[in-house]
């Protein structure tokens, strides 16, 4: 489509059944969001996208033009919380952002704005645990954070976190 840049299309697989979903840049004709990082979470898509002027946020899509919406400006201005969805769990979907008060930590969002929140401030100030690796394991996401120790988030209590059992040797 001449125009429009690097955004979410949508398609059945069938030929002539491709169509743009949803153009998020303010400026349609020659910008480009650039979406990026497309994790499926119930009826969702989650992924992060470059609009002017909030730098990189979190997204959520149900693959239509109305059903496309911003989760929040987390880091106000053209930075960007350089969001990154990690995991799907049932109807939420975990991510990371980076914020000025928190640093790099894990959030959660059930896709509305409402329901996006700080899963834990795992080092708290603005260092961040720099949590990474995820990986769903039944319905928790495990994952490392910058301190060493295996983190997961309660299955029934999304915002509680535990520490995993350390490591035996006999």
């Amino acid at each position: 489509m001449p125009g429009i840049g690097r955004e979410l299309f949508r398609s059945t697989g069938l030929g002539g059944k491709t169509a743009l979903a949803a153009n998020l840049a303010i400026d349609a004709l020659t910008a480009s969001s650039a979406p990026q990082r497309l994790l499926r979470f119930a009826d969702r898509i989650f992924f992060a996208a470059e609009v002017d002027p909030y730098g990189l946020e979190p997204y959520v899509t149900d693959g239509s033009e109305s059903g496309t919406r911003p989760l929040g400006d987390l880091y106000p201005g053209k930075e960007g919380s350089n969001a990154f969805p990690r995991a799907a769990l049932g109807r939420r979907g975990v991510f990371t952002a980076d914020t000025p008060d928190h640093g790099i930590e894990p959030w959660v969002t059930d896709g509305t704005l409402e329901g996006t929140r700080l899963l834990g401030d795992l080092i708290p100030g603005p260092m961040g645990s720099l949590s990474s690796g995820y990986v769903r394991l039944g319905q928790q996401a495990i994952f490392a954070a910058r301190s060493g120790d295996l983190l997961t988030p309660s299955s029934s209590r999304p915002t509680k976190l535990r520490r995993a059992p350390r490591h035996c040797s006999t």
